[in-house]
């Protein structure tokens, strides 16, 4: 998630106020948690999982502890938990983004014009993990080799790119 999509994403939260984490303490935040991570599945100037689990965690800790809200930090969390993530996720269908995203023609088509390639692919890195009796399927290990095998990834691409090839990938 790079610097704006960040900016978004805390404010659709109700995250920013004026009195205990402000919009400059948001980027010296985004700053702070991604300063020093450095590598392939690491893309520079974004967040991914865990250094967004990091965000959270100094965002509960600003907002709600070090105001004096909450007594100590697993609080703060929870307060930030209960008040600004839940009520966003219950608005949020995921069958309606699957039928809107990935279950339409346009995907499909794609996946019908280059399914030999991809079927070629899944075949040559997948499967490696599985018993015989298994029906096949591909790890996280295996797709992280082909996506460095085929040199998709590197400091300059954005994470969006990633994100987008993972899950075309995982529709195989």
């Amino acid at each position: 998630m790079p610097l704006n999509q960040y900016t978004t994403f805390v404010h659709e939260l109700d995250l920013i106020d004026k009195e205990h984490f402000n919009q400059a303490d948001s980027d010296r935040l985004f700053i702070a948690v991604n300063a020093g991570v450095k590598g392939a599945m690491n893309p520079a100037q974004a967040f991914v999982r865990y250094q967004l689990m990091e965000a959270f965690i100094r965002i509960a800790k600003s907002k709600y502890h070090d105001s004096g809200i909450c007594p100590d930090e697993a609080l703060a969390l929870e307060q930030l938990c209960e008040i600004n993530l839940l009520p966003k996720v219950g608005q949020l269908n995921q069958q309606v983004l699957r039928k809107s995203t990935f279950w339409n023609q346009w995907v499909d088509n794609i996946l019908k014009a280059y399914k030999p390639m991809f079927f070629n692919i899944y075949n040559k890195f997948g499967g490696t993990h599985r018993k015989p009796s298994q029906p096949m399927f591909m790890t996280c290990d295996e797709l992280e080799n082909l996506v460095m095998q085929a040199g998709l990834v590197n400091d300059t691409m954005m994470q969006r790119d990633i994100s987008l090839f993972f899950k075309l990938s995982m529709m195989t």
